[in-house]
């Protein structure tokens, strides 16, 4: 990566292709690639949705700050954030802001909510009577955050390859 060695850090809503979009991105660039919720995952020794019924999301969110900390000590690279990583911390962002740049990934609520799969495996959606309004209610509570993103990328109908390579040309180009 060619702009100081910054990171990039991958931003959006649960399922719209951070990780995927963000291991392609990796390789692209020949850099690293950290996903928090895999790191957080391997160090709790447990899945995100364990943690969040063990522990509430106050002890997830904190294990996340860890695994981003980490991440950005071991050079960075393209790191996937939570869906809600960046939420309610401002600390976090400004460490997202001192180490690189930010790219919101989104998708429409429909292709959201098709990719979701089992809501039983999404804390946040598990026992929502409706999945669609659930998801364009936390959508709402989190625009402002995905909106401040130095790029916004629509997955939507989008090839994770195609997505890839429209975020390594923007970083060429800056």
């Amino acid at each position: 990566m060619s702009a100081g060695r910054q990171s990039v850090f991958l931003t959006g809503f649960m399922a719209v292709g951070k990780s995927t979009v963000g291991r392609l991105l990796a390789h692209r660039l020949g850099v690293a690639f950290f996903d928090l919720d895999a790191l957080v995952e391997a160090e709790a020794n447990m899945a995100v949705a364990e943690i969040f019924a063990r522990e509430g999301e106050a002890s997830f969110r904190e294990r996340e700050a860890r695994a981003l900390k980490m991440a950005i000590h071991h050079g960075g690279g393209v790191v996937a954030l939570g869906g809600g990583a960046l939420l309610g911390d401002e600390s976090r962002v400004r460490i997202v802001r001192a180490h690189g740049r930010l790219v919101c990934l989104t998708a429409s609520i429909d292709a959201l909510v098709a990719r979701l799969g089992d809501a039983t495996l999404r804390p946040l959606l598990a026992g929502s009577p409706d999945r669609r309004a659930a998801v364009a209610a936390l959508l709402r509570e989190r625009a402002a955050l995905y909106e401040d993103a130095d790029l916004a990328v629509d997955t939507t109908d989008r090839a994770p390859e195609r997505v890839a390579e429209e975020i390594a040309t923007w970083i060429a180009s800056a």
